[in-house]
């Protein structure tokens, strides 16, 4: 999904170039990326947790890690919806 947020970017940027009415929706590319980046950084650092108590974890990382999946893929909604109306536009 960030490579998809990526490639948007740089074919906006590449058509039309940074102009007023284009720099809304790089914005909006922008809000998108940070979007997703959290999330995918805290997946990865309750990996390393997890790895550190191999083979079993503590049942409050193993909660984080079921809400950070949930987040994300919350998030991953709500970006495709703000992408695909980014590309309308």
């Amino acid at each position: 999904m960030i490579a998809e947020i990526k490639i948007t970017e740089f074919n906006l940027f590449e058509q039309y170039g940074e102009t007023e009415e284009t720099l809304p929706e790089l914005e909006q590319i922008q809000n998108c990326l940070e979007r997703l980046t959290n999330p995918y950084s805290r997946l990865y650092t309750l990996t390393l947790r997890i790895a550190e108590y191999y083979p079993i974890a503590p049942s409050a990382i193993l909660e984080l890690l079921d809400e950070t999946i949930e987040q994300a893929e919350i998030s991953v909604d709500v970006v495709e919806a703000s992408l695909s109306e980014t590309k309308k536009n």
